[in-house]
């Protein structure tokens, strides 16, 4: 099948027509290149240790290979990028269905931030591996037993040896700017990313409560529409949105009575946590949003602890990268067991 097809099918979720998942894969064309170019104008790769010329030429070239690798790769699997996605917001069950917008806004900021300059070397070398390996074997008829010819090996190493090189040589270069962004940049945002975070996160949680009321502990999570016959919860949404901007404007005026409003989602995230343990207990069937609803009641109540100035730091870090590396780690686990067919 031709990769740049695959764009066109990607995705399938669709928001007053829009498809969304689809929508994603277009942006992260876009960004991911844009990115990779940002990070070679505005950080200082020193590399000392290579000779002048070749440093020049490597900070030249480097992003135009980083970017065509992650186009390549997008490109491939935008069908399977864009339908896990799908499969995520619709059906993965670890994360709870009404706080997906919060463990996944924690997701993005982390791959931006560490996950991409460190992914961008490997994906090149992959990448340009598999472009050789597809084109040196596209007339091949893998319908029947057919071995991977030798030629196709050597071609594949063939591709994958100059970005191979140019990304070992950049390689730690980008555990220093991950490193620069640490210190220069996520130190300076942890807070109001912390404070943006937990105030989505308290938000949706009296959201969830109001829904379990509507709808029933038996119907709570079982529900994926946002515009059910039985109940419109269309409502709730925008309260839900009110309420994060009421939290986030209560946190950064520094006015106290925001700590009451977190101790109250910290409450219900355990009762909502209770409630779904004693249904699906009674049905034999430990649902996997329990384990959303603990971590999202633990991260509650930590929050607790980050008025302490001592445990403060350490837990807005943990709890933004405890809840993204859920998300990612979720996305990866269906994106690995996607089906396509």
């Amino acid at each position: 099948m031709n990769i740049f097809s695959n764009i066109k099918n990607a995705g399938k979720r669709r928001i007053k027509g829009i498809l969304i998942s689809r929508l994603a894969v277009i942006i992260m064309l876009i960004t991911i290149p844009i990115l990779s170019f940002l990070v070679f104008a505005q950080f200082d790769f020193k590399l000392d240790w290579v000779p002048m010329d070749w440093k020049d030429t490597i900070l030249l070239v480097a992003p135009y290979f980083f970017s065509l690798g992650w186009i390549f790769v997008l490109l491939l699997f935008a069908d399977r990028i864009a339908g896990s996605f799908d499969e995520v917001d619709l059906s993965a069950q670890v994360i709870p269905q009404r706080l997906k917008i919060y463990y996944g806004f924690n997701a993005i900021v982390v791959l931006i931030i560490f996950a991409f300059p460190l992914l961008s070397p490997v994906m090149c070398i992959l990448s340009f591996a598999s472009l050789g390996f597809r084109l040196s074997t596209f007339r091949i008829n893998w319908d029947e037993e057919e071995k991977t010819p030798t030629y196709a090996k050597i071609v594949s190493i063939l591709f994958a040896v100059y970005p191979a090189i140019i990304s070992l040589i950049v390689l730690p270069e980008m555990f220093s700017f991950s490193q620069f962004i640490w210190n220069n940049y996520w130190l300076n945002w942890v807070d109001l990313l912390y404070v943006f975070a937990i105030s989505l996160c308290t938000a949706q949680t009296y959201g969830s409560l109001i829904i379990l009321v509507k709808t029933g502990a038996s119907e709570y999570e079982n529900s994926n529409s946002l515009n059910s016959e039985d109940v419109n919860v269309t409502w709730v949404y925008i309260l839900e949105v009110l309420l994060f901007l009421f939290f986030i404007f209560l946190d950064l005026q520094d006015i106290t009575i925001i700590q009451l409003f977190y101790i109250g989602g910290f409450i219900i995230a355990c009762f909502i946590t209770l409630v779904n343990f004693i249904k699906n207990r009674k049905e034999l069937n430990l649902n996997q949003y329990l384990f959303g609803y603990i971590l999202t009641a633990i991260l509650l109540g930590l929050n607790m602890l980050s008025q302490n100035n001592v445990t403060g730091e350490a837990v807005k870090n943990l709890s933004i990268i405890l809840s993204a590396a859920m998300y990612i780690g979720v996305y990866f686990i269906v994106f690995y067991r996607y089906n396509e067919n």
